[in-house]
């Protein structure tokens, strides 16, 4: 018979299906047990979540540390210390070990992908690809490709063409965008983020805007100007402050009005504060200065409260 997947000695008595029907957990009554008590030990919770992920229900972080030590046991954990977790270390003989751990984590560190660096960078591509097109290995796609692109950059960027190709709902665009970023060009990631973003319609697009933030560059600003939409969220600032315009465009989206009249605020004040906390120096001053007289109009022009406070918080900053 096969073995319980989270003691791996024991006979398997018991489909636990509460966490995930499609798959699963195959387990003795002891282990059993301890799953829905909350009380596995380290080794144990290891085995299930290299097979099922630590996210789900039962294992994630809220009742275990990253080392699988139960935070919030319903009884007490039975020797916990005879049943330690396989640390990094001990996980770093060969890449079907490490990468076991790796699904593990709760995220990619840098000693974790200094482990993957001990082994020639091709067979580390060559494995990873194949866990990322393995059907079986659906769960752990997405660290697959995300190890992947940590280690190699632009010579992984077939993965994240192959997840756009294949696996596009089950990534997310934000996902998506941020391996692309990663990877690829910035003229390239956008070439295939821009067009997803757009399938999505105005009131989805304006909720994904932020997956464009590691794509802020000038080209982005033209974008901006034919798809900003009422209602104006910050977001969109948020957006254009990064690609940086100028005055001349900030003075055209003033001289426009709504909905790039606010974009045009939001911007100003997004650098200003991000320039204050010290996160950034963009030279929102002399731009200000240039666009005095646009903001006293603007302000008159339209005077709804949102309006009035933007204006007044950048003012205050120069007069």
């Amino acid at each position: 018979m096969d073995a319980c997947e989270s003691c791996e000695r024991a006979s398997v008595e018991i489909l636990e299906a509460c966490d995930d029907p499609g798959h699963p957990y195959r387990l003795c009554s002891p282990c059993h047990a301890r799953l829905l008590k909350r009380s596995l030990r380290p080794l144990e919770w290891f085995n299930l979540a290299k097979r099922h992920g630590w996210w789900l229900h039962l294992l994630h972080e809220d009742f275990y540390s990253q080392d699988g030590i139960a935070d919030q046991p319903l009884e007490e954990v039975s020797s916990p210390s005879d049943f330690p977790a396989p640390t990094l270390e001990a996980s770093c003989s060969d890449l079907e070990s490490l990468f076991q751990f790796s699904v593990t984590r709760w995220d990619i560190r840098p000693d974790l992908l200094d482990a993957w660096r001990r082994f020639a960078e091709p067979q580390v591509l060559s494995f990873l690809y194949s866990r990322f097109t393995d059907p079986l290995e659906e769960r752990f796609r997405y660290r697959a490709i995300s190890l992947a692109v940590a280690l190699a950059g632009g010579r992984a960027s077939h993965f994240v063409r192959e997840a756009w190709r294949l696996h596009r709902e089950a990534f997310g665009i934000s996902a998506l965008a941020s391996l692309s970023s990663e990877s690829m060009s910035v003229e390239d990631a956008l070439s295939l983020v821009l067009p997803e973003l757009e399938s999505l319609g105005p009131d989805r697009t304006r909720e994904h805007l932020h997956c464009l933030f590691p794509l802020a560059s000038p080209p982005l600003l033209e974008w901006i100007e034919t798809h900003a939409a009422s209602p104006v969220v910050n977001t969109w600032g948020e957006l254009a402050a990064r690609c940086e315009p100028d005055v001349d465009r900030l003075h055209v989206w003033i001289q426009r009005g709504r909905p790039l009249s606010l974009v045009a605020l939001d911007t100003l004040l997004v650098q200003i504060l991000a320039t204050e906390r010290g996160n950034a120096t963009y030279p929102w001053k002399s731009k200000v200065h240039a666009l005095l007289d646009d903001l006293v109009e603007l302000r008159s022009a339209d005077p709804a409260p949102r309006v009035k406070d933007t204006i007044d918080a950048i003012l205050s900053r120069v007069i």
